[in-house]
C-alpha cells in the first residue's frame, strides 16, 4: 500500500518529548524522501510549527478554518518559530476573549481576565535561556489549569505574563468594561461587556 496522502490525527499525542522529537524527525524524513501530501492534526502549536509548511487555525464547534498562516522555513532560527507561535497563540487566545464577551452579552453575564506577572521571569530567559523560560510557562499554565474549569483559558502573553481568560467568572473581582477594554488592548480585539 503506498497512499498518496497520510492523514495523521494526533499521531503523537500521547508520546513523552523525547519519543515525540524523535517521531516528528522521522515524519520529516519520510516526507523529504517521499513527498506525500500529509494531514496532521495537532493541539500543539509547537509541533504544528515544527513539521507543517502550512497552518490552518480551526474553531472548535463547529470546526472551521480561522486562519491560515505559512509555517517557518525549513532550518529557521528558533526566535523566527517562537515568533509564529507567539503569534499564534495571541490569534487563539484573542479568539476565546472574543467568544467569550460575545456569550458574555448574549447571556447577561460577565467576564473576568486575570494576568499574572511572574517575577523576575526576565532572568530565567536571560540566564537559563529560553527553553528553560518555556519549561516555566508550562509548568506555571500547567499548574493553574488545574484550579480552572474546563472552558476556561490559560494563555502566555507579551513579556512572559500569564493571562487567565475565565469566563464567566465575577467572583473573581476582575470584570466588567475596564478588564475587557484591557484584554482588547492586550489582544488587539474589541472588547465590551456592555452596559451595566
Amino acid at each position: 500500500n503506498n497512499p498518496r496522502i497520510l492523514l495523521m490525527d494526533e499521531p503523537f499525542g500521547a508520546l513523552d518529548h523525547q519519543t515525540r522529537e524523535l517521531m516528528q524527525e522521522l515524519l520529516q524524513g519520510i516526507w523529504e524522501a517521499e513527498r506525500k501530501t500529509v494531514l496532521f492534526v495537532t493541539h500543539s502549536i509547537a509541533e504544528a510549527v515544527k513539521i507543517g509548511n502550512r497552518i490552518l487555525l480551526l474553531s472548535p464547534h463547529p470546526g472551521q478554518v480561522k486562519a491560515e498562516l505559512p509555517s517557518v522555513p525549513r532550518g529557521a532560527s528558533p526566535a523566527e518559530a517562537a515568533a509564529l507561535e507567539a503569534k499564534i497563540h495571541d490569534m487563539l487566545f484573542a479568539d476565546r476573549v472574543e467568544h467569550a464577551l460575545t456569550r458574555a452579552q448574549r447571556e447577561a453575564t460577565t467576564v473576568a481576565i486575570m494576568f499574572i506577572d511572574l517575577d523576575d521571569f526576565k532572568t530565567v530567559n536571560d540566564s537559563l535561556g529560553h527553553a528553560a523560560g518555556d519549561v516555566v510557562l508550562r509548568e506555571v499554565a500547567s499548574r493553574l489549569s488545574l484550579a480552572l474549569r474546563p472552558t476556561d483559558t490559560v494563555a502566555a502573553g507579551v513579556d512572559a505574563d500569564a493571562g487567565v481568560d475565565a469566563a464567566g467568572v465575577s467572583k473573581a473581582g476582575v470584570s466588567g468594561d475596564a478588564a475587557a477594554r484591557g484584554a482588547g488592548k492586550r489582544t488587539g480585539t474589541h472588547a465590551s461587556t456592555g452596559p451595566h
